[in-house]
């Protein structure tokens, strides 16, 4: 009897162990998958976000600046320049609502949560704006490329202040979801969601729904489908433009002005049409890897207040972050890269200054055109020197000294032509 209570009690101490030893590997695989991801938290949405948006929001400033200059001023540029500003706007308010508090203990305690209702507020209406904006300039290529003979320049005038004035609208509401509280027991201020954000109507219906329709859903569809017109517009515009050099080519036609000035109007057109695809590209590429947890909120959680997340979609959310900052930082180098006019104008503006633009839209235009003519071996026979140099001039609007010609001009390209502007050098970019 004695020696079967013995086994017992010894059997009860190896469970009581065994459940002790279950515990313990459970507690250390959680705190083992915690610090994992606050590890990826701090390199992503830490070091990389505060990196990358640093570098953005220096060159988005810069941007700014350069289409602020008369020579690219037009409406393309205009809405380009209030892309620019969204962008530069909320890399700021990244780095302070995202970046700063997972790198920094101290930012974190003693000002990310008295700060947090304005940048809160700041954040969404920069992302919203920046939607937006990548909205309307689609819209204004749209118009530009596939209805190049519309009357519609009121209607792109307005593209940039319905965007501005719908993007504050909407986002009203987001200055009043947090406030802040003094915790006595802990001797610390904290930001805590209002009764209107609590409210279970206005978060499902406003908060989620609206973000997933207005903001996600509808920009992302319209971009998509916009932009596959574009293409195609484009792709059609250059194959019918060849055939008619070839023709003409044939049949030895002597080409007009005015038929050079359409041609290189509609190829000017068709080069901001492709850097419009590429903004369009990376937008979406970027802004759609947030919709990740969207959907994972409709699909597993009955209530958006009460939705526990997991280590995936942390990640997801972590990630989304640094992406959206990475679009913004990155379309001023698209400009680069494919606005010859935004080119041109960067480097007379931070390389050499010294450049006379009107002499070098007239030089460069000037070689692109005999460069155009010999490759039409017959035509370009019968087009004159004389006559491409007051062509030139007839764009650039009056006649310059060749003697003005400064170190830069070699380095400056075509300048492009833009949509909708009766004088050619007011809206590039």
């Amino acid at each position: 009897m004695e020696c079967a209570l013995n086994t017992a009690k010894s059997d009860i101490k190896i469970a009581n162990m065994n459940e002790t030893f279950l515990n313990v590997s459970d507690e250390f695989h959680s705190q083992m998958e915690k610090d994992q991801s606050q590890f990826i938290e701090f390199i992503t949405e830490g070091v990389l976000l505060i990196i990358i948006s640093i570098f953005g929001f220096v060159g988005n400033a810069l941007s700014i600046y350069v289409l602020l200059r008369p020579t690219v001023k037009g409406i393309f540029s205009n809405i380009l320049m209030g892309l620019a500003s969204f962008d530069a706007l909320f890399l700021i308010c990244a780095i302070v609502t995202f970046g700063l508090p997972t790198v920094s203990v101290w930012y974190k305690k003693n000002i990310f949560h008295t700060i947090m209702p304005v940048s809160y507020g700041l954040t969404h209406t920069a992302r919203v704006g920046s939607v937006m904006a990548t909205l309307s300039v689609t819209l204004e290529r749209f118009f530009a490329i596939v209805f190049p003979f519309k009357d519609v320049e009121v209607v792109k005038r307005w593209l940039l202040p319905c965007a501005v004035t719908f993007t504050v609208t909407y986002n009203i509401p987001k200055f009043f979801e947090l406030t802040t509280e003094f915790d006595p027991y802990t001797n610390e201020t904290q930001a805590v969601g209002t009764d209107m954000r609590r409210n279970q109507a206005y978060s499902r219906f406003y908060v989620f729904w609206s973000k997933v329709i207005v903001t996600d859903l509808i920009p992302f569809f319209t971009i998509l489908i916009l932009n596959s017109f574009i293409v195609t517009k484009i792709v059609k515009s250059i194959r019918f433009r060849k055939r008619i050099l070839q023709a003409r080519n044939m049949q030895a036609e002597e080409v007009s002005e005015d038929q050079l000035r359409a041609l290189e109007k509609q190829r000017q057109e068709h080069k901001l049409g492709i850097l419009l695809v590429a903004i369009s590209i990376l937008f979406i590429l970027c802004q759609s890897f947030k919709m990740i947890p969207d959907l994972y909120e409709i699909m597993y959680c009955e209530s958006i207040a009460n939705c526990e997340s997991t280590p995936f979609v942390t990640f997801c959310v972590n990630l989304s972050h640094l992406l959206v900052c990475f679009n913004s930082s990155a379309n001023f180098v698209i400009y680069l890269l494919g606005g010859e006019k935004f080119r041109r104008a960067w480097c007379q503006t931070y390389l050499c200054r010294k450049a006379d633009s009107s002499h070098t839209r007239h030089q460069t235009f000037r070689m692109n055109s005999m460069t155009t003519m010999t490759t039409n071996n017959s035509v370009s026979r019968k087009v004159s020197n004389k006559t491409v140099t007051s062509l030139a001039s007839s764009f650039n609007g009056n006649h310059v000294n060749s003697s003005r010609a400064k170190n830069c001009s070699t380095h400056l390209e075509t300048p492009l032509l833009s949509s909708g502007e009766p004088t050619p050098s007011r809206n590039f970019v």
